[in-house]
């Protein structure tokens, strides 16, 4: 087994872990899509519409993870090495600029990346939705009664 054809299968379990955290969070219509794609065997056997529908949908949710994923870690440590640095007597203020100019550098573009896949969410119009969820109409009632 060749480290590209290991590499590939550790992304396909990190992006199945992260669609099926993200199933308790979306809408109906992503469910059954999800339910559609594991039953034939991939995204690329499902529809175009339902093929980019979903990829919006995955795309965002990671954008929204990996956004907290690198600015929560980087600024509690930051923080905290704040209060120790706070704590001395004589204190290294090139030291807690650099961090401070370093939480900044990741900070902002998390911040960004994280507005815009809110922006995404929640102001632009997911591609398909509509047309989805009336052609699933029937599906979806039972879908969400089971």
């Amino acid at each position: 087994m060749s480290a590209s054809s290991d590499q590939s299968t550790f992304l396909d379990k990190v992006n199945e872990k992260l669609i099926e955290w993200q199933l308790g969070f979306e809408e109906p219509i992503f469910r059954l899509i999800n339910s559609r794609r594991i039953q034939q065997g991939g995204i690329q056997n499902l529809p175009i519409q339902e093929q980019e529908y979903f990829t919006f949908e995955t795309n965002t949710f990671k954008m929204e993870m990996f956004a907290a994923a690198f600015a929560i870690p980087i600024n509690f440590f930051t923080i905290m090495y704040n209060r120790e640095e706070n704590k001395q007597v004589l204190k290294n203020m090139n030291k807690v600029r650099f961090y401070h100019y370093g939480a900044l550098a990741t900070l902002i573009p998390c911040v960004c990346a994280f507005g815009y896949s809110i922006y995404r969410r929640y102001c632009i119009d997911t591609p398909h939705e509509k047309a989805l969820t009336s052609k699933y109409y029937s599906e979806l009632k039972n879908f969400e009664n089971n």
